[in-house]
């Protein structure tokens, strides 16, 4: 098997020796260090117990010089063959005596590193320092409980070592066997599912891998099928959402803020005008829209890219060629954990609604001869000029007037030559007045003129003996 440090058997063997390299480490150097001083602080305080048993019962002796009790005393902690020599220095003397089983001094003792403890002799009935005591103690348990942990140690790292290769040996056999699945797959075609052959005789991990590869390529069939239904129902559906749109003047678009990527429909192409080919951004987008409605709009665009909120706002589009189109827009826009941010809304072109909106509320509010403001729409401003005029404490002016001898124009010279008559007055008139002022025909020859912000009476006297002027001219 060719070695590759990206399959799982390298990396996991690696893991492994990495992991038992450290293992070794560690139990050799500081579990090793550890366990060493911990016996060493117990060999101490061995040899501080014997010597808080034994110097005491010394420094009373010495005291009354009965140096014969303190050889015996001496003699009796002699017995323990791990003490190899005690010292005793007198400071009445400045004698020292040394007691051993052998030859050697103890300058040699601490050359060979034995474990020696040093106490002050103090006598109890004046409590004061009268002598030290020194205790050599053997350090042969200590080396032989080191000599007996490396033993051990070491039996126990070859151990380890040798359960660590066959591990890896198992290991490796038993994903040997995943690069024939390996190899399997990368053959798979997805245009063509066919199940794996595989032969494993061992019904191990690699064998139920394949088992579930192949009921994971029986299912992969059973949606590719349904996936190509699904895809005919889809084009179906969406070949019926074309006609739907195109029937009814409805447009779909997607803006995708962060990549700032715009998609339309196809009939939001056909109510812009525009050919399908024709790469449309947003920033051509909200250039198209009129400019009286582009504050508005792209604020409430802005709005909902930044509240993540739904929006609904009617508006128009300037196609050039005094050609214009109004819309109605209604979206939402959504956001992601993953940071994305889609703004989706439809379009329907309710230009032909304007239209005729527009028309029946000139009908309900404005002269259908003259084009003037009719009796509703003069109530309506005259209401807010009056409470206009009260609240900054203004004045204002009406000006009612008709025409003589009308009735016999008509009778006369026919109701066609009255009509053109009025609409001549309504003219007029409205060359007069202030884009402030309104300007209203009740019925029949009579007008009324509405005049706010005035400052005296005496501006409508004027204003109204010019009318009559002009008129009578």
């Amino acid at each position: 098997m060719r070695i590759n440090f990206n399959s799982i058997t390298v990396k996991t063997t690696l893991h492994i020796i990495g992991f038992t390299l450290s293992f070794i480490f560690f139990v050799s150097f500081i579990v090793k260090s550890l366990f060493m001083q911990s016996y060493m602080n117990l060999e101490k305080e061995k040899v501080v117990f014997i010597s808080n048993q034994i110097a005491d019962e010394i420094a009373i002796n010495m005291s009354f010089n009965f140096n014969e009790a303190v050889e015996e005393v001496v003699t009796n902690t002699l017995s323990n063959t791990n003490i190899l020599l005690i010292n005793i220095y007198d400071n009445q003397t400045d004698e020292n005596k040394n007691f051993s089983n052998n030859s050697l001094t103890l300058k040699m003792h601490k050359e060979n590193n034995e474990i020696i403890h040093t106490q002050e002799l103090i006598d109890p009935v004046v409590n004061e320092v009268i002598g030290e005591l020194t205790i050599v103690y053997s350090n042969d348990n200590y080396e032989a409980y080191i000599n007996s942990f490396n033993t051990w140690l070491l039996f126990g790292i070859l151990a380890f070592t040798f359960s660590l290769a066959l591990l890896i040996y198992l290991l490796y056999k038993s994903l040997k066997n995943l690069s024939i699945l390996d190899n399997a797959l990368k053959e798979f075609n997805p245009q063509n599912p066919q199940k794996l052959q595989l032969l494993n005789a061992h019904k191990d991990e690699v064998s139920s891998i394949s088992n579930s590869a192949n009921k994971m390529i029986e299912k992969i069939i059973e949606f590719l099928e349904r996936t190509k239904k699904l895809n005919r129902d889809l084009h179906i559906s969406q070949a019926h959402l074309k006609d739907a749109q195109r029937m009814a003047r409805v447009g779909s678009f997607e803006y995708d803020a962060v990549s700032d990527k715009l998609k339309l429909s196809d009939e939001y192409y056909r109510i812009l005008g525009l050919k399908m080919s024709i790469e449309f951004t947003w920033s051509n987008f909200l250039n198209l829209i009129a400019i009286d409605d582009a504050v508005r709009v792209k604020n409430a665009f802005h709005v909902a890219l930044t509240n993540g909120s739904r929006f609904s706002i009617q508006h128009k589009f300037s196609l050039g060629a005094n050609k214009e189109i109004y819309v109605l827009t209604k979206g939402k826009v959504r956001k992601k954990k993953d940071g994305s941010v889609k703004l989706t809304a439809i379009s329907m072109d309710i230009s032909n609604d304007v239209a005729n909106k527009k028309t029946i509320e000139k009908l309900a509010y404005y002269d259908a001869l003259t084009g003037l403001a009719n009796r509703t729409l003069l109530k309506d401003r005259m209401l807010k000029a009056l409470q206009s005029a009260k609240r900054r404490e203004e004045k204002l002016g009406v000006i009612f007037l008709d025409l003589d001898h009308f009735k016999l124009i008509n009778d006369t010279l026919g109701h066609s030559v009255g009509d053109e008559l009025l609409i001549y007055v309504s003219n007029l008139l409205e060359s007069q007045i202030r884009d402030s002022d309104t300007l209203a025909r009740l019925g029949g020859d009579e007008f009324v003129i509405l005049i706010p912000s005035i400052t005296t009476n005496q501006d409508i006297e004027k204003f109204a003996s010019k009318i009559r002027t002009i008129i009578r001219g």
